[in-house]
């Protein structure tokens, strides 16, 4: 029993140490936001704008969807006799594209206070540094096996 336990332990410390180092926006993690100077709960703020604004453009993606799908509903129907049908359906996928793209440039504007365009970009480098020199290390040690 104490060995299950001990297993059961080792196993859910060794996912949270994984989980902690894999936290990141992208390809930048928390580490390389702290190499910059933001701090970890401007991060937090910003993965949750982020998060909030993923679930909303799925949505209307998915109602995006479903409208085309109507649309060529329609068409198979017959595009005459379901044309204002197509007009309005059309319409609304605008407005969804409209809303899409003011959703996407609001998300930005709220995350840019809490991480600005400077520490992204400085942050981004940090990141591709640390990625290269990753696949350096990975090169080199298979090419020496």
């Amino acid at each position: 029993m104490r060995k299950i336990y001990t297993i059961i332990c080792g196993i859910i410390l060794g996912s949270m140490v994984i989980a902690e180092e894999t936290e990141s926006l992208g390809i930048i993690t928390d580490k390389d936001f702290a190499q910059v100077g933001v701090s970890k709960e401007n991060v937090i703020k910003a993965k949750e704008i982020i998060k909030t604004s993923k679930n909303r453009y799925d949505y209307l993606i998915l109602d995006r969807r479903s409208k085309e799908l109507e649309i060529n509903k329609c068409i198979l129907e017959g595009i005459e006799k379901n044309w204002s049908k197509i007009e309005e359906l059309t319409n609304e996928i605008g407005r969804i594209e409209a809303s899409i793209l003011k959703e996407r440039i609001r998300s930005q504007y709220e995350a840019q206070k809490h991480i600005n365009q400077e520490q992204y970009l400085k942050a981004r480098e940090i990141a591709i540094k640390r990625i290269e020199t990753s696949r350096k290390n990975n090169m080199n040690s298979t090419t020496k096996k």
